[in-house]
């Protein structure tokens, strides 16, 4: 199952990334306080889906690239 990751943006007063599977559709993590909690969070999400043998995740340095594979814009933009 293809699970594509964005990259971590501002969500309101907290940082967080969205996902995407084509069963699924978007979702969006947790929203952290701290950057550095949201990118703990991320590795472990990108680890998990590594670990699974049927497809590995592709992650998105950009929302452009997220929103180009998906066809789903970034939680942020959507407020914008």
């Amino acid at each position: 199952m293809r699970l594509v990751i964005g990259p971590i943006l501002r969500q309101g007063n907290g940082y967080a990334f969205d996902s995407w599977r084509p069963d699924e559709g978007q979702r969006r993590s947790y929203a952290y306080a701290r950057i550095e909690d949201a990118y703990h969070a991320l590795k472990w999400t990108i680890a998990t889906a590594a670990s699974d043998s049927r497809a590995a995740p592709i992650v998105c340095a950009t929302s452009d690239e997220f929103a180009a594979l998906t066809g789903t814009r970034c939680a942020d933009e959507a407020s914008a």
